[in-house]
């Protein structure tokens, strides 16, 4: 988790970061939150799994809202897991437009968004899109693989 941790220090704290991993890791986004202590927010049940069939219908700016949001809550930043939910349910162009707009918004505290299936959507290396070398983390434990099928 070094890699986060040296680009959040590198930018006093503040703004977007995309942490690209190549497979879906639920616990592994909780324990980066935890190490970073960084608020967790999962965008997909707290602002898409009510709307039903209409949540593809957000624009991507309901996850601009939802940060700004949930910053202030949050105090020193947050993660905010699940937003490729969202992303998902729009075309390539208007995702890697938003993900390049959220690297430059100089958001008040710390925002970080997991990204592990658009990863060839993410903008150039800018400083704010960091790789999890996935051979340097734990192993998911057999519990927790069944628990998320």
């Amino acid at each position: 988790m070094a890699p986060l941790t040296d680009a959040i220090a590198h930018s006093g704290g503040r703004g977007g970061f995309i942490v690209a991993i190549p497979e879906y890791r639920p616990s592994l986004i909780r324990l980066l939150a935890n190490r970073q202590g960084l608020y967790y927010c999962d965008f997909r049940a707290e602002r898409m799994a009510a709307l039903g069939w209409e949540a593809s219908k957000l624009p991507l700016s309901a996850l601009d809202d939802t940060i700004a949001e949930t910053i202030p809550k949050s105090g020193k930043g947050i993660i905010l897991q699940n937003a490729e939910a969202l992303l998902a349910a729009k075309p390539a162009a208007e995702r890697r437009a938003w993900l390049e707009s959220f690297t430059q918004t100089n958001w008040t505290g710390t925002v970080v968004v997991p990204v592990s299936v658009f990863t060839s959507d993410l903008p150039e290396e800018n400083g704010r899109v960091v790789t999890l070398d996935m051979a340097l983390l734990p192993a998911e434990s057999m519990l927790i693989r069944l628990a998320s099928q």
